[in-house]
């Protein structure tokens, strides 16, 4: 008993991440599980630091379906647990009040609740949990471990998505997993996870594929871990038959080997091989969905009938009837719709505005020009252009452009990002902008040679 007690404090995080997972699979079971799941994630939440609190809220996210309300409590638990920190800290001058980024977010919230957002409590309810978390993360960005986030995130999605092979032999699961999402045109369904939709699932695993990828470019995870994160995800990605996830993928590959390779030369070789390797392995063993793949990309660039009468056109645009004219189709109705009038131009249509033909813009950035107009837009960038520090982001171009390029071709692809999942994007987005000064970039091989050989000629001088 003695040792086991020891054996928790002294692998406190790792024991107590294994504890919530095997919970987790309980609740695909047992309907109310997820109760007892919140409640010892938030006893365990207080004794974390920062850095472990903002790792269990973004690991709790992949499996929000299955944890119902509790996925709420937890982020709502995990904050009051911040801001009790925070004030504590401030009272013994430890921390100072930053009033410009607390303004910045009080104008964003001020702005949800002008008359013509039309939104609803539920709704603004999601920001008021969110958007705490986005000063808190830049607050203690000193002490955020990027590299530990981001790997975190990955293996949730990892789980969350292998979890949801317990459909089967679970009557619970098979009635809250999307896994039955026919894939238009066949007789084939796409898989999701526990997430709520395909492409939902598509961007988030792009959103950590992408991190990984800008973690081993920075040496600043192992390659055993990098494989063991990527490659699973890269698989149920591709289940997915989204789109997006191939368009973004490709753009990932296309700027990570070239900048891995610039920047290790040599040593670059082995790792690459071995990637593209696995890679090939993993989408010969998935020949069906590949064909699957071939069949929506002609899909996607056919062009649909657009000509119907005025009232019918009235019916696309207020959401009564469904109309899906693919995606360059849905952008063109959306920018329309955007352009009504000089109100929705610099207003929007409001964060409850109509999804016109019943279908979502697929494109995160329009979406939210046509839910929050020009000034949304304004405000939004006032934001992240605070955040980062220009200093950083110039020195370390490359690195950003590895994180940020495949995550914004997702982004044009599908709006999972809107509104309330926004704040959770921001999130990683400052913390791979900032950077941490908790961790420092490990040597390559080659920069620990030279600096041996350097001193070694110090020594002989």
């Amino acid at each position: 008993m003695l040792r086991a007690i020891n054996f928790y404090k002294r692998h406190f995080e790792i024991v107590n991440t294994i504890i919530i997972s095997l919970m987790m699979v309980i609740c695909c079971f047992l309907k109310y599980f997820f109760i007892p799941v919140a409640i010892f994630a938030l006893i365990v939440a207080i004794f974390y630091n920062t850095n472990q609190n903002i790792k269990m809220v973004l690991f709790f996210y992949p499996f929000k379906i299955v944890c119902g309300w509790a996925f709420d409590y937890v982020y709502v638990g995990v904050l009051l647990i911040l801001l009790v920190k925070y004030i504590i800290e401030i009272k013994k001058n430890q921390k100072h009040f930053n009033f410009k980024l607390f303004t910045i977010l009080l104008v964003m919230i001020v702005y949800l609740l002008l008359p013509f957002h039309w939104i609803g409590f539920y709704n603004f309810s999601r920001y008021l949990i969110f958007y705490p978390y986005i000063y808190f993360i830049y607050e203690y960005r000193k002490e955020l471990n990027f590299s530990e986030i981001v790997c975190s995130f990955s293996l949730a999605i990892v789980l969350s998505c292998t979890m949801s092979f317990l459909a089967p032999i679970s009557p619970r699961l098979d009635s809250v997993v999307s896994k039955v999402i026919p894939c238009a045109g066949t007789s084939s369904t796409r898989f999701a996870g526990l997430f709520s939709h395909p492409n939902n699932m598509a961007t988030n695993i792009l959103v950590a594929m992408s991190l990984l990828a800008t973690l081993l470019y920075l040496n600043k995870v192992k390659f055993s871990t990098f494989c063991v994160l990527f490659f699973p995800m890269y698989v149920f990605g591709f289940l997915s038959i989204a789109r997006l996830f191939v368009v973004a993928f490709a753009v990932l590959m296309l700027v990570f080997i070239p900048l891995y390779a610039v920047k290790y030369k040599k040593q670059s070789v082995k790792p690459l091989i071995i990637i593209l390797l696995l890679l090939a392995g993993c989408s010969i063993a998935m020949i069906h969905p590949a064909k699957l793949y071939l069949g929506r990309l002609e899909q996607g660039v056919a062009l649909p009938d657009m000509n119907f009468d005025e009232e019918t056109w009235r019916q696309i645009y207020n959401g009564e009837i469904r109309y899906d004219p693919g995606r360059l189709g849905l952008w063109k109705m959306y920018l329309i719709s955007w352009v009504h009038s000089p109100y929705t131009i610099l207003f929007g249509w409001g964060a409850n505005g109509p999804n016109i033909g019943r279908m979502d813009a697929h494109n995160a950035f329009i979406k939210y020009l046509h839910r929050h107009g020009i000034v949304g837009y304004a405000l939004l960038a006032i934001l992240i252009i605070y955040m980062i520090d220009f200093k950083k982001f110039k020195a370390n171009i490359a690195w950003v452009c590895l994180a940020f390029i495949p995550i914004i071709a997702a982004f044009m692809l599908d709006p999972v990002w809107v509104d309330q999942e926004i704040p959770l994007y921001i999130i990683l987005f400052s913390i791979v902008s900032i950077g941490s000064s908790k961790e420092k970039q490990k040597p390559s091989e080659k920069e620990i040679k030279e600096k041996t050989i350097r001193s070694g000629r110090g020594q002989i001088n």
